[in-house]
């Protein structure tokens, strides 16, 4: 993905899962990392995917800051599944770029609800 991106993105989801993937004559287990962002308008964008070997710090810096490369202004919050990780590289790819964004973790947004409310989430 190389395109540059148009309006602000208030808000940034970051996610990975490994998949299977034939490396040569092998077949092995890489890192799938995406970047969705909810536009000023109301409407969600993937403004980022990459395969790598595993989900280093390194990786995903390298990944957020192409997606700040290619325009990605105006984030004021990034949420991840992975909250020790995900503000260690938001916060060094955002420093990097002079921007600021705050960062959470779905489990964190639902640690004030009551636990009957959250039947509806998947666990």
């Amino acid at each position: 993905m190389s395109s540059t991106m148009g309006a602000g993105h208030p808000y940034l989801w970051l996610d990975a899962t490994y998949v299977k993937v034939r490396d040569g004559s092998r077949i092995v287990s890489k890192a799938a990392v995406v970047a969705i962002g909810l536009n000023e308008e109301g409407r969600r964008e993937v403004l980022g995917m990459r395969v790598g070997h595993a989900e280093t710090e390194e990786f995903w810096t390298e990944f957020l800051r192409s997606v700040l490369d290619r325009g990605l202004r105006g984030t004021r919050l990034v949420v991840s599944d992975s909250p020790r990780g995900s503000r260690k590289r938001s916060s060094a790819a955002w420093a990097a770029s002079g921007s600021a964004a705050g960062c959470t973790s779905c489990a964190m947004c639902w640690r004030g609800f009551p636990k009957g409310a959250r039947r509806w989430w998947p666990a």
